[in-house]
């Protein structure tokens, strides 16, 4: 299983998961939750304790990164 820690500024927001088959998931942070700062990352992510499933974890994040040549560049950095 690998992850990568989500922030806002310095905040931690919640964690991206991929588990052994390639499976994405997204859950906030519980002190984010209860942050006064807190708020959702997209319409699709409300606030909530549960993890997402791979569909919608996958629409926004996905979506993040750019396309093309500069998303090549990315990856292989």
């Amino acid at each position: 299983m690998k992850s990568l820690n989500v922030f806002f500024e310095e905040q931690l927001i919640g964690q991206l998961i991929r588990d052994e088959e390639l499976m994405h998931s997204f859950q906030y942070d519980s002190n984010w939750l209860t942050s006064s700062n807190r708020f959702q990352l997209s319409l699709a992510l409300p606030l909530q304790e549960e993890s997402f499933a791979n569909k919608l974890t996958l629409s926004f994040f996905e979506n993040l990164l750019p396309e093309g040549e500069v998303r090549q560049v990315l990856g292989k950095e």
